[in-house]
């Protein structure tokens, strides 16, 4: 992008007019002997003045919303940029087809939406406002944008992945599970083991043993007279207490394990596997309490025990109707993306030109009020927009300075009033605001 680096300055017109002021300035840095940037006249409006009280007040809150003005242009140029294709750069920002050059070397104040005849604190409320409007919005809508992209790529990754990661319901279709039986029971459930084909023997080796003290398999002793006393009795404790961890055992039902389906390096097995068992309820000696009983599960030892072994144990119910889903998921999250990509792109276009304006109207306010603390009152300065050649500024500064060094304070009887260049402070003999327009693309 061309240099868009902009000087927004006033100059006294000490018992000239203002043609005269700027004809003085454009001899001494934009003629064909000193050309040390282009220039240009800038219609500044009657603005209210009010109190000098408030003037300085006001001036202090100006750096502030200033600085706000910008981040939010800022944001919305990084936005445009980063959803603009890098092969095929988009057409730039404008300010409605007109360039934004081109807005703020004709400048003319938007009467309209900014009433100038309204105190200064107002109009600086209502641009603030505005401002944070459309920051708030383009902060919704990126939120949105990164939420469905970052939402796609993790579905693409793990569509993209082996069989430890990838969505079993897209990889289990009804073709490939054709002859192999399924089972969700009260009491049998079929899960799928992924292992590397390295480990096969040794899983189809020993896979009926895994987690061989995971299945609590005991019961009542019923050759205990005491026990079988109690058979068929109702003494109000559901049943005569048993021992079920007397018997310990794999909760893997032997012969179960199919190969299902190779894939690289991986191998995917079907196992049917006892879900858990149920600890009965007993009465409390100490308390006299009953305490319910519990169901224990079996499968997250049983894949804490198939990890161990550097086998990994995933939980799977065969859906017909959510074969595909990852498939369905990941083109609706396209379509997503790709409308708020769309819409982002859109509403940029839209609103640039309204963060833009109110930038710049904010900075003819501040140049205002500067100028009117600077020079004093009744209102006579001349504004100019100042665009440095490259590698002149240097020289365009030490031009201005030697001309207008002979001014001496103004309403605030200093001396030099503060420049402004994008947030520091110098000394200068004139009221400047120095400012890129239009942020470099990325």
């Amino acid at each position: 992008m061309a240099n868009s680096r902009y000087w927004l300055a006033t100059f006294p017109n000490e018992h000239r007019v203002e043609s005269q002021t700027h004809a003085q300035i454009a001899e001494a840095v934009a003629s064909s002997k000193h050309d040390y940037c282009t220039i240009h006249q800038f219609d500044m409006p009657a603005l209210l003045v009010g109190t000098l009280d408030s003037l300085i007040s006001l001036s202090d809150d100006l750096t502030k919303v200033d600085m706000a003005c910008e981040q939010a242009v800022r944001k919305i140029e990084r936005q445009f940029h980063e959803i603009s294709p890098k092969d095929s750069p988009s057409e730039p920002l404008s300010m409605s087809g007109r360039s934004v050059e081109g807005y703020l070397q004709e400048f003319v104040w938007d009467f309209a939406r900014y009433p100038h005849r309204r105190p200064l604190p107002e109009l600086v409320g209502h641009i603030q406002t505005s401002v944070g409007q459309v920051d708030e919005e383009l902060k919704n809508l990126a939120a949105a944008y990164t939420e469905k992209t970052q939402l796609r790529q993790a579905l693409q990754r793990k569509k993209g992945g082996n069989l430890l990661v990838a969505d079993l319901a897209d990889v289990l279709t009804a073709e490939r599970l054709e002859g192999v039986p399924f089972h969700d029971t009260e009491h049998l459930h079929t899960v799928v083991v992924v292992l590397n084909k390295q480990n096969q023997r040794e899983f189809e080796e020993g896979y009926e043993r895994l987690g061989a003290e995971i299945g609590a398999f005991g019961g009542p002793d019923w050759t205990d007279e005491k026990v079988a006393a109690g058979l068929g009795r109702d003494d109000g404790n559901f049943g005569p207490e048993s021992a079920r961890a007397a018997r310990r055992g794999s909760p893997v039902v032997p012969g179960s394990a199919q190969l299902v389906l190779r894939e690289g390096d991986y191998l995917l097995y079907a196992m049917t596997v006892l879900k858990g068992h149920y600890e009965a309820g007993f009465v409390d000696e100490a308390t006299g309490e009953f305490q319910p009983g519990r169901r224990v599960e079996y499968f997250e030892e049983l894949a804490a025990a198939a990890k161990n072994l550097k086998f990994t144990v995933r939980r799977f119910t065969f859906d017909p109707d959510a074969a595909g889903a990852g498939d369905r998921k990941a083109r609706q999250l396209d379509y997503e993306v790709d409308q708020l990509h769309s819409g982002i792109g859109r509403w940029c276009r839209a609103h640039y030109p309204e963060a833009l304006e109110a930038w710049v109207h904010l900075k003819v306010i501040r140049a205002f009020v500067e100028s009117i603390l600077r020079y004093g009152l009744p209102r006579n300065f001349c504004a100019l927009v100042l665009r440095p050649r490259p590698r002149m500024e240097g020289r365009l500064e030490r031009a201005l300075q030697g001309m207008f060094a002979h001014v001496g304070g103004g309403a605030l009887g200093g001396g030099a009033v503060a420049a402004v260049d994008e947030g520091e402070e110098r000394l200068e003999t004139f009221v400047c605001q120095k400012f890129q327009l239009q942020a470099a693309g990325p």
